[in-house]
């Protein structure tokens, strides 16, 4: 039940070996035993426990943002690489994000974009700062990892010229989510204006879900289960920069920020927890903060999950991206099965039903007992009621 370290978080072309036999032998721990899994029923139309998100909404948020008043408030801005993010995950994603205070959010979007997309963006005009990629980078493990840190680290000199205090690194399928249901992001980070520490981190909880074969909103289904422990994907937080702390501020890999640039850099013991494999974990340097998790939403669908591994398979993987797969069977298991399309799709099913569906791996899943996709709905709904009461109508 301890925490490990799952996430190989450097960006080298060879994991240290110490650090690759450590993840192999931890991943093994976590696979589902041999023992054949009760069957479930399909469920392959859209199941929304609760309205979808619309534009309407959106715009009535933005149209409350812009009345709001009062007191200087911390800035906080947030960096994330999107590619084929979904037009409902995307507005879900925004929506909580902007709704919660962050504000300018940098993202940078490789490839096309659809009419529906560019609309969305457009409705929040000024909150989105975006860098536009035409082609579309590798998809392998290790490249993209490589992009979020070099597109963060870009980031931190624009948020601090913005005037910004802090900048988060998130993915477009995560959400930070504040505990406590009357505190906002910002109200999270207020307290931490001038401290010195570089880094303000955040632990993850890992999202499991009914099967669904697509869905139009991939974050608010109430069903939504969260593992607590034993996660099939990362388990060592996501983080923001103090832009603030009086020192420079380096990416620490991708779950990390501190102040020595080590990202592809070997460990050396001269750094002590600086240097860490996982990333920065020296607490003069990297300070862990409790009020907020951060959900992590991997595939929250069949289609999405397909679409995925589906760039992966089209990728030229590397040697590090082999360690990475050796530490993650449910990466390799999905690299795989996709691999094995047309012949596959069954393979797929069962592959996506036991790494990302309830009822989960038996005798394994460590489930939170308060945070689950009712208590994330809930939240949405008090944003929502808020943008429309404090927001009125077009």
């Amino acid at each position: 039940q301890s925490k490990v370290v799952l996430l190989p978080i450097r960006v080298h072309s060879v994991l240290p070996k110490c650090c690759t036999t450590h993840l192999i032998v931890m991943a093994a721990a976590v696979q589902e035993p041999a023992k054949k899994r009760r069957k479930t029923i399909d469920n392959e139309t859209v199941q929304a426990s609760a309205r979808p998100l619309t534009n309407a909404d959106v715009s009535a948020l933005c149209r409350a943002l812009a009345q709001a008043t009062g007191k200087h408030q911390t800035r906080v801005a947030l960096a994330t690489c999107t590619r084929g993010c979904s037009l409902d995950r995307l507005r879900e994603w925004l929506f909580w994000h902007i709704g919660q205070g962050v504000s300018p959010i940098y993202l940078r979007w490789e490839g096309s974009m659809t009419v529906s997309q560019k609309a969305l963006l457009g409705l929040f005009g000024k909150h989105i700062v975006l860098t536009k990629i035409k082609t579309t980078g590798s998809g392998a493990f290790e490249a993209v990892m490589g992009r979020q840190v070099k597109f963060t680290q870009s980031c931190i000199a624009k948020a601090r010229k913005a005037g910004c205090s802090f900048l988060l690194h998130l993915d477009d399928d995560e959400l930070l989510f504040p505990l406590n249901s009357s505190t906002n992001i910002q109200q999270i980070f207020e307290p931490y204006e001038g401290e010195s520490w570089a880094c303000l981190h955040f632990e993850n909880l890992e999202a499991i879900f009914p099967f669904v074969k697509k869905t139009c909103q991939p974050l608010t289904r109430k069903e939504t289960k969260f593992r607590s422990s034993r996660q099939v994907l990362y388990v060592n937080g996501k983080s923001a920069a103090n832009l603030k702390s009086g020192c420079t501020v380096f990416c620490s890999g991708v779950h990390h920020f501190c102040r020595f640039d080590r990202t592809y850099e070997h460990p050396d013991p001269e750094y002590g927890l600086h240097d860490k494999c996982e990333g920065c974990s020296d607490p003069e340097c990297c300070h862990a903060e409790a009020g907020a998790v951060v959900l992590h939403f991997d595939s929250p669908s069949f289609d999405e999950w397909k679409a995925k591994f589906k760039i992966r398979c089209g990728s030229d993987l590397a040697s590090g991206d082999d360690a990475e797969m050796d530490a993650f069977p449910f990466k390799k298991e999905s690299v795989q099965a996709m691999q094995a399309i047309p012949l596959g799709e069954t393979r797929c099913r069962k592959v996506y039903r036991k790494w990302r569906c309830l009822p989960g791996r038996k005798g394994l899943e460590d489930l939170h007992d308060s945070i689950d996709g009712h208590a994330v709905w809930e939240r949405f709904l008090l944003l929502l009621n808020w943008a429309h009461t404090e927001g009125g109508h077009d």
